[in-house]
């Protein structure tokens, strides 16, 4: 409403202070133009910042799921490195089984053939289970 009233105020008052326009616009006419023009530029300042305060939260947003982005990525290293581990310990643990039976049946030639048999048949087996391990961690790999 001020910048009504100055405008208009204004208007009235300079042609007789100062240059006397040809045609110029009614007081009334000129204070609703500046008006406008006030208006429209307090707006469009106004959609600047509520703009700006929300690319701030954007940033601010985007930061904090980068941070749970990596801590996520920590985490999923921390489970392979540890499937893995464990896939490779047991892994070792039937090889190491293996390489014990054949030491024993290397060792120990007093061993009846039914027990050579079953020693034979259960490293078979840890070899079998070691390879299907293998080809999982092949497959999950992919």
């Amino acid at each position: 409403m001020g910048a009504f009233v100055l405008q208009a105020a204004y208007t009235l008052i300079q042609p007789k202070l100062l240059i006397v326009l040809d045609n110029p616009y009614a007081p009334w006419y000129s204070a609703i133009k500046t008006t406008y023009g006030l208006y429209i530029a307090s707006v469009i300042a106004s959609m600047l910042v509520l703009v700006q305060g929300g690319f701030k939260n954007l940033i601010e947003s985007g930061a904090q799921l980068e941070k749970n982005v990596e801590i996520l990525n920590f985490q999923n290293l921390a489970l392979e490195q540890s499937i893995t581990e464990s896939q490779f310990g047991t892994l070792q643990g039937k090889i190491s089984g293996v390489c014990m039976a054949i030491h024993i049946m290397s060792s120990m030639e007093a061993i009846d053939q039914k027990r050579k048999t079953e020693l034979l048949s259960d490293a078979s087996q840890l070899l079998k289970e070691s390879l299907n391990s293998l080809t999982v961690m092949k497959e999950v790999e992919r």
